[in-house]
């Protein structure tokens, strides 16, 4: 895995210990900054966890597909899931500044994935949820 990430696991909870693994040796293999690290986990792990936790919700778990690579000075990574359709960019971005007990559960998983990527994008292709982010290396 010198390169990149390319590996479809089932969308189950087994399948965080081997993202994270597979992540880790990546950031090791590229010499990547801490903060490009963290930053990359924080976003895998966070859209891993909503695909094994709703995408597949009432069925049995389906695959995941993961790749990641770098390329022009940026992480670029996509997941790809046959789950339910699901347009994290179309959520409403919650209010932050809003008090605790104004705020609306949920929704902030995403936000930070939205925030902390340079791009982040989605596409329904033939039946499956595609979602892609960029990150500086930084």
């Amino acid at each position: 895995m010198a390169d990149g990430i390319d590996i479809t696991l089932t969308a189950d909870a087994a399948a965080l210990p081997a993202v994270e693994s597979a992540l880790e040796a990546f950031v090791e293999e590229n010499d990547l900054p801490p903060r490009t690290g963290y930053t990359l986990a924080l976003i895998v792990e966070e859209l891993v966890t909503n695909i094994v936790k709703y995408g597949y919700a009432g069925a049995d778990a389906g695959p995941l597909k993961l790749t990641v690579n770098l390329a022009d000075g940026r992480v670029v990574g996509t997941l790809v899931d046959a789950g339910a359709p699901f347009d994290p960019t179309a959520m409403h971005m919650p209010d932050v500044e809003a008090a605790m007990e104004d705020r609306h559960i949920g929704g902030l998983g995403v936000h930070l994935v939205r925030t902390m990527s340079e791009d982040f994008s989605y596409r329904r292709d033939d039946g499956h949820n595609v979602v892609s982010f960029r990150l500086p290396v930084a």
